[in-house]
This record gives structure tokens, sequence and C-alpha cells, in this order.
């Protein structure tokens, strides 16, 4: 090939997706996440009273909070093990903790090897009210 050749690209005959596809097919979630687990779409940071939670919107449109953060922020340590902190029977009147145990959703973090943990923003909101009942009742 002669080098003023160099610089010249043929026509290819397809748009831009096919080509994109053809080299780089798109991920499923099954794909990205052995057995279609929930994936992060996007990551943001919620300040709640100087404590920054992570928190994910995950393909399936649930909003979570990374369990790491929640029970920083709800015990002030740095833990996965959310029974420990919500499990106690001073606050067994005021919290259903086997519910929101069952119901902690695991999801994968795209672009990492990493897996998460969170709950539902509605279940760490019964969590605080939990807390507030239980040092309101224990004040009278």
């Amino acid at each position: 090939m002669p080098d003023e050749e160099k610089d010249v690209i043929e026509q290819i005959d397809a748009t831009f997706d096919d080509v994109a596809e053809a080299i780089t097919p798109r991920a499923t979630p099954s794909d990205v996440i052995p057995g279609g687990m929930p994936f992060a779409k996007w990551r943001g940071k919620i300040d709640l009273g100087g404590d920054e939670l992570d928190v994910y919107v995950l393909d399936t449109e649930d909003r979570v909070i990374a369990l790491r953060s929640a029970v920083k922020s709800i015990a002030n340590a740095d833990s996965v093990d959310l029974a420990k902190f919500i499990g106690v029977n001073s606050l067994k009147p005021f919290i259903n903790s086997d519910l929101i145990l069952a119901e902690l959703v695991g999801f994968s973090i795209p672009g990492t090897q990493f897996t998460g943990r969170g709950m539902t923003t509605e279940h760490f909101e019964l969590i605080c009210r939990g807390y507030v009942q239980r040092s309101m009742s224990s004040a009278k």
C-alpha cells in the first residue's frame, strides 16, 4: 500500500451503532453480573447532618443506601452488621428488624469487581423513626 493511501478510510455501508455493536457488543445485566443481579446505574452522596451516605440508583429503579454508610450514620460503626444495631430488644417494639434484614438488596457496581448491599430509603427512614421513638419513650 502506498504511503498516501494510509490516511484513507474506505466507506462502510452500516450505521455507527451497527459498527459499534460489531466491535463491542452491548453488555446486558446478565452479562455484567452473574445471575442477573441488579446493578448500580448511578452513584451519589447524601449529606445527613454532616454524615455522607453513599447512595445508588439501581437498574431496577430502586434507590438504596449503601449498608456500610447506613450503619455508620446510625451507630457510628464501620460495619455492615445491621442486625447488631437494629435487632436489640429495646428497638423491637419500633422496628421490624426481620423484615428489614430480609429485604436488603444486593447489587453490582459496574466497572469494578465489587458488589454492594443496601437498604431502601423507606427502610432507612423506618430505622431512624424507630430510634427516635425509642428515645422518646425512654425519656418519659
